[in-house]
């Protein structure tokens, strides 16, 4: 059972990392996996990759540091909510 969970594991990694468009350029990724990757962090922090080498898609980085910030506060206020799961329960 512990390969069929590293193998899904890997897989959605690896879809996660395609739909960045780091490695494939964006526009010919399929539309549904465009639509897909813009609230992925790795779309973010690609397209501010991009940007340093001259190669991003014309937004502004603004836009993709808020995305990244709004992110890690979603990250961090679903930590926040587990954290206080584990307190109560554990008393």
């Amino acid at each position: 059972m512990p390969c069929a969970i590293n193998r899904t594991a890997k897989s959605k990694s690896s879809i996660r990392i395609a739909s960045s468009g780091l490695w494939l350029p964006f526009m010919f990724l399929p539309h549904f996996i465009q639509r897909i990757a813009v609230v992925l962090p790795s779309y973010h922090l690609s397209q501010l990759a991009l940007d340093v080498v001259g190669a991003g898609q014309g937004h502004a980085a603004s836009e993709h540091w808020q995305a990244l910030a709004g992110f890690t506060l979603i990250c961090m206020g679903i930590a926040w909510l587990g954290h206080q799961r584990d307190q109560k329960a554990n008393g």
